[in-house]
């Protein structure tokens, strides 16, 4: 018996006495659950057959003498059931392949496989080099710099239950949603009961124990692969929460989110006290400014931040320095943790942290070209260069149900990915407008580039696929006439619809005017466009009976300049020039003015105080000269001194929100 103990702690241990990690765990230095004949990591990675226990070898060789038959060694408990079935493999939208790395070590690290077995004598026994993982020590709270100290309390001071408390819990039932919302209520949770009273320490010391145990579980690297949706969403709730889980419950709260899931209402609210989100923009950067003091590596954190620059961009405004300055971390960090980047050489298991990992990247590939289109400086990520696939069709609740559950959802998708069932799901969004980002960034690739001029077969070819994409979008966000009369229970639906749309009629936009622009095309289809573009986007504010969710009302603005105002300069071009262009006999002047009067009216809405104020009453006053000029002038006794518009005399081309009015600061109006 003594020599099948002594056999089984020999296979198991490491001459130090600890378990040995197996190879793969421990070149790349992450933890290994020393799990046989596969560990959990290499099991989720589909790579049993690389799981292998080099380490152990010096020290079953020395205990050779006590080795006995396979079949004598006894293992206590019951003896295992069967494996579950692993989730189906998906097939992969087809995206560039990763390139090979060009980091200064990684042509060192490529050797690291041929170092696993090597091991080095001592008096102490056999080391293997790969071997040394760092162990992050205990943070002894007050040891941390005072300013660090001061920034942990005032986040807690102001969580559900303070005396200065900024948000509240509803009670009551919780229905999970996904895990973006089950993550609050098991944050929410945890928090009440550690920051409750406690007989044995006096309120100052409870705070500074519970940011001890917070900076404590930040110190410890938040990398996956998870192999499931539980043990992803443990490593940063309840006992393990962090500071990046505190900063997701200020997003939470403001209902900073997926375009879908920001329409869902929460539990997490404001309290009385609290009446700006700057408080929420202020707590968010204090937990951002943490995690980065105890870690360099946060999956959470790339999620966080893409959140904190959308919370910005509310507060501050699209134009604003700020919120510049915040999209460039975001995209840092995103590029930082490789999230633009795809590993596809094994088959794809999706799971809630790999697929969530995937619409963060989407997101901020996003977010990165609808700034393009409103402030005109160039994109942060180029398509050349973002690698990463597009997350699968897949509904959060199936994300955080059981395996089986998640394999019949994921064996249901198309061979392109989408959902079969006619759901629209925050993914669904998300895929359908990282495809057209993608098609976005060539054109802001051919405008800004250095010494481009296109052909026309390219351009047009642009467009075609343009075309083709939305035409292979399943139904559930598929824009039809019929979408502008929804009932009132398919609101969201519309309105994800038509948003949709839009981002497909602003790439059909720039086509037709970089067309223009190269004498490849006439005005007439750019007008057309420009017509859409701006009736469309002011549905919105002629039917804010329909769509007056606040958090719908507070994209009104942001749409309006990103689709409505560079129309609407194309419209005023329309408008000055002498005699109708259009072929088309339902684009008219009266129906221009129609459009352009709707405008002025929506920029009059929109109040003073308002982030994209000083924008709207630009776009206003320029539209309002226009029509003074066209409606006040006889144009008869004007004659030929009328200022004629010709499109083919644009001035340079490019995506700033206030180009297509460039040509009016010059004019006498």
């Amino acid at each position: 018996m003594a020599s099948v103990q002594e056999s089984e702690a020999a296979h198991k241990l490491r001459p130090n006495g600890k378990q040995a990690a197996c190879d793969p765990c421990r070149v790349r230095k992450v933890a290994c659950d020393h799990a046989r004949p596969a560990c959990s990591r290499c099991c989720s990675k589909n790579r049993t057959g690389d799981c292998v226990y080099s380490a152990t070898a010096v020290r079953k060789d020395a205990a050779s003498s006590h080795e006995v038959p396979p079949a004598a060694v006894v293992e206590d408990g019951p003896e295992p059931g069967p494996e579950p079935e692993p989730e189906p493999a998906v097939p992969v939208t087809p995206r560039p392949s990763k390139r090979m790395r060009l980091g200064y070590t990684s042509a060192l690290e490529e050797t690291q496989p041929n170092l696993v077995s090597t091991t080095q004598e001592s008096p102490y026994g056999s080391s293997s080099h790969t071997d040394q993982l760092v162990q992050s020590e205990d943070t002894v709270f007050g040891r941390l710099p005072r300013s660090i100290r001061e920034m942990c309390l005032e986040v807690l001071r102001v969580l559900p239950g303070q005396k200065n408390a900024q948000m509240q819990y509803l009670d009551g039932h919780f229905e999970p949603k996904g895990w973006v919302h089950l993550a609050a209520h098991r944050i929410v949770q945890w928090l009440r009961v550690v920051l409750s009273e406690s007989p044995s320490r006096s309120e100052q010391e409870t705070l500074e124990h519970v940011a001890q145990i917070i900076s404590n579980n930040t110190a410890k690297p938040l990398r996956g692969p998870y192999p499931n949706w539980e043990t992803w969403l443990n490593a940063f709730v309840g006992p393990n929460t962090r500071w990046e889980s505190i900063g997701f419950l200020w997003t939470h709260l403001e209902r900073v989110s997926d375009i879908l899931d920001a329409l869902i209402p929460r539990k997490l609210v404001r309290t009385p006290a609290n009446t700006s989100r700057k408080t929420a923009k202020m707590h968010v950067n204090y937990c951002i400014q943490l995690t980065k003091h105890f870690t360099d590596e946060s999956d959470l954190l790339a999620d966080l931040y893409r959140r904190y620059c959308t919370l910005v961009s509310l507060t501050d405004g699209e134009l604003a320095l700020a919120t510049w300055e915040v999209q460039g971390s975001t995209v840092n960090y995103m590029i930082f943790s490789n999230f633009q980047t795809s590993d596809a050489e094994t088959p794809y298991r999706p799971t809630a942290w790999s697929e969530n990992n995937r619409r963060v990247a989407a997101a901020v590939f996003v977010l990165d070209k609808l700034s393009v289109m409103v402030t005109g400086r160039p994109p942060l990520v180029s398509h050349r260069y973002y690698t990463a696939p597009l997350p699968l069709d897949l509904s959060d609740e199936d994300l955080i149900a059981d395996s089986e559950t998640l394999s019949r959802a994921i064996s249901a998708l198309d061979e392109r990915g989408w959902n079969t069932s006619g759901g629209l799901y925050p993914a669904t969004v998300a895929r359908a407008r990282c495809m057209m980002a993608l098609i976005r960034d060539e054109l802001i690739e051919v405008t800004m580039g250095n010494n481009s001029h296109p052909s026309a077969e390219y351009l047009l070819g642009l467009k075609s696929r343009q075309h083709a994409l939305v035409g292979e979008f399943p139904r559930s966000i598929k824009y039809t006439t019929q979408d502008l009369h929804a009932a009132p229970h398919e609101t969201r639906s519309a309105y994800i619809k038509i948003i949709t749309h839009l981002e497909h009629l602003q790439n059909i936009f720039f086509v037709d005017r970089l067309l223009i622009r190269y004498g490849y095309n006439d005005q007439d289809t750019l007008l057309a466009t420009s017509l859409a573009l701006a009736s469309l986007t002011l549905h919105f504010w002629t039917h804010k009976d329909q769509f007056a969710d606040a958090i719908m009302q507070r994209s009104f603005e942001w749409l309006m300049l990103s689709y409505g105002a560079p129309a609407a300069g194309i419209l005023c071009q329309e408008l000055l020039g002498a005699g109708e262009h259009s072929k088309d006999a339902s684009i008219s002047r009266s129906t221009i003015i129609q459009q352009l009067s709707l405008l002025i009216g929506f920029f009059d809405w929109v109040r003073p105080s308002a982030p994209n104020a000083k924008l709207c009453a630009n776009c206003r006053n320029i539209i309002q000269q226009v029509l003074d000029q066209c409606l006040n002038t006889d144009t008869h006794a004007l004659g030929t001194g009328f200022l004629s518009w010709d499109f083919g005399d644009q001035p340079d081309f490019n995506f700033e929100l206030m180009d297509t009015f460039d040509w009016l600061r010059a004019a006498e109006l």
